[in-house]
């Protein structure tokens, strides 16, 4: 944060239209934080979409007692909940990252 108040020009140096600038891009990160959580949420529906498809799938192939297929739907789970885990992770942290210059702005 030190470093981006070093780097701010003051409102004298930047002229008549520094506060409706400022408020503009005040909506701007309000707005894109909120469109992060919906992305967020959208992924979440998406994997639990997704696994639950492999979990059905899982027991349907269950019948056919082959140890191969249940280690590979057991394998493509787990990636899908690393990657699951990963994206959320991000997007946890693009919000974290604007909810700190948030204030700042304010």
């Amino acid at each position: 944060m030190e470093e981006i108040k070093k780097n701010m020009i003051s409102q004298e140096e930047y002229g008549d239209s520094y506060k409706s600038h400022i408020v503009e891009v005040y909506k701007i990160y309000i707005e894109m934080a909120d469109r992060i959580s919906n992305r967020r949420q959208n992924e979440n529906s998406f994997f639990l979409t997704i696994n639950s498809a492999i979990i059905g799938f899982g027991g349907y192939v269950k019948t056919s007692n082959s140890n191969e297929n249940n280690r590979i739907i057991a394998l493509a789970g787990l990636v899908l909940c690393y990657v699951c885990y990963r994206l959320i992770r991000s997007y946890k942290d693009l919000n974290i990252g604007k909810y700190k210059v948030i204030p700042e702005i304010e």
